[in-house]
């Protein structure tokens, strides 16, 4: 089990029991977008969360591989999305709760969609559409 944190981008509803959750993510001082299949119960509990965009979220991960026409296919499928509780961190003499900021990069150029330009894609929120 794996564990991310970053701020949710989207939430893209693919079929009843489907959905794919896009976070945004800094990478070695790069805000990056990350997107996350998730099915099954946890999408359930993860509609129950009533999540907002930009907020802030904890997701545990795994990885699944297997032989696909010969070859092998691995899969990074969600586990469960919470809510991010920061943990509180001791400076010496006290505990301090601390939620570090995400940089103030513009990563939307207007309301309604999201564009990556070095990938090269635009995610509709609206829709959830994603074009290249």
């Amino acid at each position: 089990m794996f564990t991310i944190t970053g701020r949710l981008i989207t939430i893209i509803n693919e079929t009843e029991k489907s959905s794919k959750v896009i976070l945004k993510k800094q990478v070695h001082g790069k805000v990056v977008a990350l997107a996350f299949p998730i099915f099954g119960t946890p999408k359930f509990r993860m509609e129950d969360l009533k999540l907002q965009k930009n907020e802030k979220v904890s997701l545990e991960f795994y990885l699944k591989s297997e032989i696909w026409q010969g070859k092998w296919k691995t899969q990074v499928c969600a586990k469960t999305i919470q809510r991010y509780i920061p943990k509180p961190k001791w400076d010496g003499t006290q505990y301090v709760k601390q939620d570090a900021p995400m940089p103030e990069e513009r990563l939307f150029n207007d309301e309604d969609s999201f564009i990556d330009d070095e990938r090269n894609f635009i995610v509709d929120e609206e829709t959830g559409e994603i074009r290249l």
